[in-house]
């Protein structure tokens, strides 16, 4: 599954719009938004 990840704090999510909305928040809060957070996934990358 292709996931698109925020670049502010790093949560992944299963569209791009949703990492954007994401992003946008981040910067402008400097917190993150449950309405948002709530729809990201894990991460198919390795630890």
């Amino acid at each position: 599954m292709t996931t698109f990840r925020c670049p502010v704090c790093g949560l992944h999510y299963p569209d791009a719009t949703l990492a954007e909305k994401c992003a946008a928040w981040c910067r402008t809060h400097q917190s993150c938004n449950l309405a948002i957070t709530r729809h990201a996934v894990a991460s198919s990358e390795s630890s």
